[in-house]
């Protein structure tokens, strides 16, 4: 006998496989890897950010943060670099348990910050970059959002609506950038100086074509783009007068450049269907700003920049020396929990503070919650 939650999967399929012809359940999807994963994180430290609700059309979703079940996983494709798979794979792996008809009406509602089940009480979310869309948390929902939505009438054009999105915007000069590269068909590399270990330059773009052998770098920042000459003594005194007058000479930097797959240049550089709706906001209110906040502790019998400093949950980065390991561990710490390096031991910890709460744009009259308000499941 069927149960309503195997009853609701069967719709699911049954309607993906009736309208074979909709093309977005076969639309390719990259995983997000530790290598998408570094690169994505590199091209954000470009951009700036924001938290809105946007409807996101569902051909514009290209990254998602993990492949599901093992049986499921993708193989990598012919350049042996990414990881690609598709919606229809992806809901081979939904077992849609304890689903009911109020999982379907979600998923066809303006989905906000509500939970979507008693499992699952946190938000769908996202982060654009440019015009390219990543999920970063809801994948089952958003796997059956898709080969639902998209098996209705014009699903091609399909958008999840009020959609909970961290924008990430680049200046216009660093989109023109990947506007050129994507016309083009250029190859785009991504890449930051490591100097004595440490990544702490200036981030670098490099464009080539296939004609072109060492191609164009730019110098990337939040305020625009400055290409430099592919001459690399020249390239190495621009970057020293502009981000490090005072380093020694004989440090001499080296670059790991990462390839920014062609698929996310592309949808970086679309951007038409984000830009219309900040110019004309289709949601009056925004998603509520809290912010996870932690106390970070540095030893001084290690570390030369030692005590004690609040940070956000932005700070625990592959380029500040987190793994993935490491912030899994963070990630599931409670409010007082403490986490402690697996490198370090003691000598350096992170201690769950209290989320902070900032006032949205959206709302300049909007109250701060009360206590019982911030509590999260």
């Amino acid at each position: 006998m069927e149960t309503e939650s195997t009853d609701i999967r069967t719709r699911i399929l049954k309607a993906l496989d009736g309208r074979r012809e909709n093309k977005v359940p076969d639309c390719t999807l990259l995983v997000e890897d530790e290598k998408l994963r570094k690169c994505l994180e590199l091209l954000k430290n470009a951009a700036t950010k924001k938290k809105v609700y946007l409807d996101v059309p569902l051909t514009k979703i290209v990254v998602v943060a993990h492949d599901g079940p093992a049986q499921y996983r993708s193989e990598e494709n012919e350049s042996g670099n990414d990881r690609i798979l598709t919606w229809r794979v992806l809901m081979g792996g939904v077992t849609a348990e304890g689903w009911t008809q109020e999982q379907l009406t979600y998923l066809e509602s303006e989905v906000g910050e509500k939970g979507f089940n008693s499992r699952s009480r946190t938000a769908l979310e996202f982060d654009t970059l440019g015009g390219a869309v990543e999920e970063t948390n809801g994948l089952h929902r958003l796997t059956a959002a898709v080969c639902w939505l998209s098996s209705k009438p014009n699903g091609d054009t399909a958008e999840l609506r009020k959609a909970c999105v961290t924008t990430w915007t680049f200046a216009p000069e660093v989109q023109e950038v990947f506007a050129r590269a994507s016309a083009g068909k250029w190859e785009m590399l991504v890449g930051r100086e490591t100097v004595c270990g440490s990544e702490r330059g200036p981030l670098l773009i490099r464009c080539a074509d296939a004609s072109s052998k060492d191609g164009v770098q730019f110098v990337v920042t939040r305020e625009g783009a400055q290409r430099l000459t592919v001459n690399e003594q020249e390239r190495k005194g621009v970057i020293q007068r502009l981000f490090s007058p005072g380093r020694a000479r004989d440090d001499e930097p080296s670059i790991a450049w990462i390839r920014i797959p062609p698929m996310i240049v592309s949808a970086i550089a679309d951007t038409k269907w984000i830009a219309d709706q900040m110019k004309s906001p289709r949601y009056r209110d925004a998603p509520s700003q809290f912010r996870k906040q932690f106390a970070g502790h540095w030893s001084e019998t290690v570390f030369v920049d030692d005590g004690t400093r609040v940070i956000d949950d932005e700070y625990f980065t592959e380029s500040h020396g987190y793994n993935d390991a490491d912030r899994r561990g963070i990630a599931a710490l409670g409010v007082g929990e403490t986490w402690e390096s697996d490198a370090y031991g003691e000598a350096h910890t992170v201690t769950r503070l209290e989320d902070v709460w900032c006032k949205s744009e959206a709302a300049d009259d909007e109250d701060e919650p009360s206590a019982r308000q911030r509590m999260r499941p």
